[in-house]
């Protein structure tokens, strides 16, 4: 494959033509790393003002709170848990991944 710039033509395999295509990959990896960059710098300026807050949990606080007591993942006692009863294996594993 062959490029023009101006009123030459290069190939890929011409040293000027490599050393084209390493500039045009550094400047579109420096463009890529700016805007990751920006990317983090707006979150953590909206996780400062409350309006980054993550990924709402799925199941109610007294759904996971039993999950956690029949798990065995938490300090409180299981009998303080209202209306603990076998929840099925999905909302257990889906469960165990929520704060």
């Amino acid at each position: 494959m062959l490029f023009g710039l101006g009123a030459s033509v290069y190939g890929w395999d011409d040293p000027f033509g490599r050393l084209f295509l390493q500039t045009l990959a550094m400047v579109a990896e420096f463009e890529a790393n700016l805007n990751h960059l920006r990317t983090r710098e707006g979150m953590a300026i909206a996780k400062r003002k409350g309006k980054l807050n993550g990924k709402q949990p799925k199941l109610r606080v007294s759904v996971r709170r039993s999950i956690r007591c029949h798990t065995g993942r938490t300090r409180d006692p299981c009998d303080k848990v209202p209306g603990r009863r076998p929840r099925p294996r999905r909302a257990l594993v889906t469960g165990l991944a929520c704060p």
